[in-house]
């Protein structure tokens, strides 16, 4: 393990081009974690703090906690994570909900945040799939015009979050506690409010809901593709994703990225017959309830 704390300090500002420049290297190498190049990974309401790791002048490694109390973890390279969350979680102030990141990366800052496993919910590994857009395998369904897609509205919230209640069950085999719901909610507020939820609807009956994720200019990150049990086997699923990977290509965006649960096998068919192929893995870690660490 590298000692590197003394050139691990808050971001700004300041070092907006270096972030971008590292996040995209990370996105050809098949990372596309926190892949927005905008302005906003600084000035977003959902971030809190975010520190950076350097080394030799050279950015290495991103912590990141976010109005959820979640902590993004990006790294190309092993680096100080004790010393990095001494520095990230007193600038936060905030208690931390869970993390996510490169898989390896990931693992090794919960090993620092946590002694044993008592406070983890789940800890689930996804694998990344890409896509170069120009080779999506368009379904039938979609091509026949045969469903229609909108936004999602404060008027579905209610069968939304019974939806996303499944989601958690089978993708991460645990039923969603008061806490988890409270996190939900909080996350279906910012994303109806950010327009990052879309639904599939077959005579005007919701059958299949995706979210983007994040987007560059030249990249889309898709998470959280459901389609409930009744409604699989009909292409909605892959109709859905199809659907925002082509407005996304007549954006001049050229890759699409999705995460695909070990629990959750429909979702690598689904991916797999688009012509996204497995480039990477992830890790989610959630804890039990916020944890407020001594700083």
């Amino acid at each position: 393990m590298k000692t590197l704390s003394s050139l691990i300090r808050p971001l700004s500002q300041q070092d907006v081009a270096q972030v971008i420049a590292f996040l995209q290297n990370l996105i050809a190498l098949g990372n596309p974690l926190l892949a927005d190049d905008s302005i906003r990974f600084f000035e977003s309401a959902t971030t809190i703090a975010s520190v950076g790791v350097f080394e030799q002048n050279d950015l290495i490694g991103i912590l990141q906690q976010d109005s959820l109390g979640l902590i993004n973890v990006v790294a190309s390279s092993e680096f100080d994570y004790q010393a990095a969350l001494s520095i990230l979680l007193p600038l936060s102030k905030s208690a931390v909900t869970g993390l996510q990141g490169s898989a390896d990366a990931c693992l090794a800052v919960k090993r620092a945040l946590f002694n044993n496993d008592d406070l983890i919910l789940a800890n689930q590994v996804f694998d990344v799939y890409e896509l170069a857009i120009e080779r999506i395998k368009v379904p039938a369904r979609l091509q026949q015009g045969q469903v229609d897609r909108r936004l999602l509205s404060a008027g579905d919230n209610q069968w939304y979050l019974q939806w996303l209640n499944d989601y958690y069950k089978q993708i991460y085999r645990i039923k969603p506690d008061g806490h988890t719901q409270t996190l939900l909610e909080h996350r279906l507020s910012g994303d109806l409010a950010q327009a990052r939820l879309h639904v599939l609807e077959v005579d005007d009956i919701p059958t299949s809901t995706c979210r983007i994720w994040a987007q560059s200019t030249d990249a889309i990150h898709f998470d959280t593709l459901w389609t409930p049990i009744d409604f699989r086997s009909r292409e909605y699923g892959r109709s859905m994703l199809a659907s925002l990977i082509l407005d996304a290509w007549s954006h001049k965006i050229s890759k699409a990225y999705v995460l695909a649960s070990p629990s959750y096998p429909a979702a690598h068919h689904c991916y797999l017959s688009l012509g996204f192929k497995k480039i990477d893995t992830l890790r989610q870690v959630i804890c039990k309830k916020g944890i407020q660490f001594k700083v």
